[in-house]
């Protein structure tokens, strides 16, 4: 999810909580209403993600899926371990800015 996306969702939460009607909601963003109950529904998880306090969630959705998606353990420890013994070049979806980011997300977690 981009980060627009994140900033929307959690607006739209926001809006929802402080009374505004999904119709005010869909027209200040110039949405569906399907689309705002979406954003509002985005808003709730990426509120928890923050919330959790968990490492794993600092890295975009691209680099948590290709990894888990391949078997890693979803931990500072796990990305260590599947490193040393897997190939990142080989995972789809995880190119060079995936890896720079997931090498910069372990030095700050060592």
């Amino acid at each position: 999810m981009i980060a627009l996306t994140k900033v929307r969702a959690l607006r739209a939460l926001n809006m929802r909580r402080h009374g505004s009607k999904i119709s005010a909601i869909a027209k200040e963003f110039g949405v569906t209403k399907q689309r705002a109950c979406q954003y509002i529904e985005l808003g709730t998880l990426v509120e928890n993600e923050i919330l959790s306090g968990d490492p794993w969630y600092e890295l975009s959705a691209r680099t948590r899926n290709s990894l888990t998606n391949d078997g890693c353990e979803p931990t500072p420890a796990g990305a260590v371990m599947y490193l040393a013994t897997h190939d990142w070049k080989r995972l789809p979806a995880m190119g060079v800015k995936s890896h720079a980011e997931l090498m910069a997300w372990l030095e700050r977690h060592r």
